[in-house]
């Protein structure tokens, strides 16, 4: 009966356990061990995840049986939920419950992948755990280790984390975090743990209070000539989508890409371009700046229409950089417009007639003849 009820004995729990322990919490506990017993002696089998494979146009889409969707729809997963939610609201930093400690401890223990979904969703909170109980936090780094059976989990359990990590678990965490990334693990992260894990290594790149950083702008080099273009250009969204302040500008963007960005030619891409990009396109009056920043980095983009159209348009999301600053918006123009005619943006005309009216003398510039001769 157990067997069959799983998945619904695990939502029963998950949904009302809590205020069972509340009335009564010897009674409670004694309800929960009784039913988490039954799932410790359970066939391996029995504790997949309720959520299967998924397709998008037909293709099956890998999932790792350790992320944090399929950990959610598990049985182990709405138990440990369960017990996440008898913390509550912290009021000051203390050590973790024992009797809760205890029940977290028996979930990691779980046959097949119960153990797994229970990690992945304790290292959803882990930097939470860090600020509040530090002390059991650190009992958790063990498992963080590339060839620790739960480590799989873990790690796809923080990227899905919503929270800031603090530099003194950044540290604690930093040699497996670049590991991981790096490809050292037998395992694979799915592409949005993936994503999550570069951006947090972006982030530990920054600068706080004086202190040096976890991740030194060497060390992010290194790794970004290790990972693939993908990982590169991700590194390089995180820097487009953050809030470009004057304090990030100088203590993050600017020097990430003077010294942790690639140099070689080979780490220079379309889809790199792009992103290098966006991030003029969000720079305001240090548009001329950054332009000359990146100039050396960019290459021909195809399906430069959103591109062309920001540069141009004064509001509705653009800054009329051709108007402001002419001469930059051309060099940036001659490096991402290629030699295919298909190619090129719709308003590549327009654009042209814009930067020269801002700048007569541009007309006569190899960049401004050799674009306007594809409009011809």
């Amino acid at each position: 009966m157990v067997f069959e009820l799983r998945h619904g004995i695990a939502s029963w729990t998950q949904k009302y356990i809590g205020g069972l322990i509340r009335q009564d919490r010897k009674s409670g506990l004694a309800v929960l061990d009784a039913i988490i017993s039954r799932y410790r002696v359970a066939d391996p089998a029995a504790l997949g995840s309720s959520v299967g494979s998924v397709r998008i146009g037909g293709v099956v889409q890998e999932k790792s049986e350790a992320s944090l969707m399929k950990a959610i729809n598990a049985p182990a997963g709405k138990l440990c939920q369960a017990v996440l939610s008898f913390l509550g609201e912290p009021k000051r930093r203390s050590k973790m419950p024992h009797w809760i400690a205890a029940r977290f401890e028996t979930l990691l223990e779980l046959p097949g992948d119960g153990a797994g979904h229970a990690a992945c969703l304790i290292a959803r909170q882990f930097r939470w755990f860090d600020y509040w109980f530090t002390d059991w936090a650190a009992g958790l780094l063990p498992l963080f280790a590339l060839d620790h059976p739960l480590a799989e989990a873990m790690w796809h359990g923080l990227a899905s984390d919503p929270n800031f990590i603090g530099d003194d678990a950044g540290k604690r965490i930093k040699p497996a975090l670049m590991a991981v990334l790096a490809g050292g693990a037998a395992w694979e992260l799915d592409d949005d743990a993936r994503k999550r894990l570069i951006g947090l290594m972006v982030n530990l790149t920054l600068r706080r209070d004086g202190k040096p950083a976890v991740i030194s702008f060497a060390e992010a080099r290194r790794l970004l000539i290790a990972v693939g273009d993908g990982d590169r250009a991700e590194a390089l969204a995180i820097l487009a989508r953050s809030k470009h302040s004057d304090d990030l500008w100088a203590s993050l963007i600017r020097p990430f890409l003077l010294f942790a960005w690639p140099r070689q030619l080979k780490y220079q891409t379309a889809e790199s371009a792009r992103q290098l990009v966006q991030i003029a396109e969000k720079s305001g009056d240090r548009f001329p700046e950054i332009a000359a920043l990146i100039l050396p980095f960019l290459r021909p983009v195809p399906h430069l229409d959103t591109i062309a159209y920001r540069l141009q348009k004064q509001g509705e999301g653009g800054q009329g950089y051709s108007v402001r600053f002419p001469s930059e918006t051309l060099g940036l123009l001659n490096a991402l417009v290629g030699d295919d005619p298909q190619a090129l943006p719709w308003n590549l005309g327009e654009l042209l007639e814009l930067v020269a009216d801002a700048a007569p003398a541009l007309r006569q510039s190899d960049p401004w003849r050799r674009l306007k001769a594809f409009t011809q």
